[in-house]
């Protein structure tokens, strides 16, 4: 819970980052939150997913280490 806590943080962090830096620096697009709720949640779905699957591969990359040390 406290991961998924910290993901919506970063991820609200880099709402507001993306809407004061100018286009031309910030290629990643984040829908406007006020406008198009339906983007935005999908956005913040896709966000999750793509770190749980980060996160995923990480652990099963420890355990590999870990038994290959055993």
């Amino acid at each position: 819970m406290e991961y998924h806590i910290r993901v919506l943080w970063l991820l609200l962090i880099l709402s507001f980052v993306s809407r004061s830096s100018s286009d031309d620096f910030n290629e990643t697009y984040i829908p406007d939150m006020e406008n198009d709720i339906d983007a935005y949640v999908e956005f913040l779905a896709n966000m999750l997913w793509n770190e749980q699957r980060v996160w995923n591969e990480q652990v099963q990359a420890g355990r590999a280490h870990i038994h290959e040390e055993l």
